[in-house]
């Protein structure tokens, strides 16, 4: 938890939110390796599980590398972002006054298909599709860059097509980063 937090607290997110969290987040090493997040590790919040932990917010992502939980409530599929146009979505979201979550799974098994469920919408990080796997911390890492360069206005350029993952091995949509003074 404490290299979240680190990540978290790089790019200005602060609401860390603990699930059955299988150690002590507050620890003296955990301090320590939180280099200067220790304030948001004394913050979070634990909870017993992943619905109570949701539930005062208006939008949650959830992260998963495959199209999964696709039945919603309304029995409709659940839509599916890239990183980068759910941080758009989160953003669009946050200037209505909503409130806004991103829902990480554990290190070994990412989320349940039961976690996927408590999710309005699938967010993926785009990697290369024969090797998909981000330890936690790079893939918060990722995604609240991506929260911090849209609500920042950093550009980033990409080709048109967006493409699903799981469909291509080419290098095609490649993205190059911009910034806009």
């Amino acid at each position: 938890s404490y290299s979240v937090a680190r990540s978290m607290l790089n790019f200005g997110l602060h609401d860390l939110r603990l699930v059955q969290p299988q150690c002590d987040h507050l620890t003296d090493k955990a301090k320590a390796r939180a280099a200067g997040a220790v304030e948001l590790l004394e913050n979070a919040k634990v909870f017993e599980n992943l619905a109570d932990a949701c539930k005062d917010l208006n939008n949650v992502f959830a992260t998963t590398a495959r199209k999964r939980g696709s039945s919603g409530s309304s029995g409709g599929s659940r839509p599916w972002y890239s990183c980068h146009d759910a941080a758009k979505k989160a953003n669009e979201a946050a200037e209505r006054g909503e409130k806004v979550g991103v829902v990480f799974g554990p290190e070994t098994s990412g989320l349940t298909n039961e976690d996927v469920l408590v999710a309005d919408s699938l967010l993926y990080i785009p990697t290369l599709p024969a090797f998909r796997a981000l330890n936690l911390a790079h893939a918060v890492t990722v995604v609240s860059y991506e929260m911090y360069a849209v609500e920042n206005s950093i550009l980033v350029a990409s080709t048109e097509q967006e493409t699903n993952p799981s469909d291509s091995t080419s290098d095609e949509g490649k993205q190059i980063l911009a910034s806009r003074e």
